[in-house]
């Protein structure tokens, strides 16, 4: 789990928010748009983009071992 956590970290922080509120804590997107004080299709972008950045964080990181 290191090396997802340290991909995780390196993300900006709305986008390791929206994934994790996502993914992680299995909400719909209306409500983590509603905590996080956006807009769905927003939150939609910003989940979008945390997981093509952790796919190629977590290949890079996994490539080196």
């Amino acid at each position: 789990m290191a090396v997802f956590e340290r991909c995780l970290e390196s993300l900006p922080q709305n986008a390791a928010r929206a994934f994790i509120l996502r993914e992680v804590e299995g909400l719909s997107s209306q409500e983590a748009a509603e905590i996080m004080g956006v807009f769905q299709s927003n939150l939609w972008v910003l989940t979008y983009r945390a997981r093509r950045s952790l796919r190629k964080e977590i290949e890079k990181n996994w490539l080196k071992r």
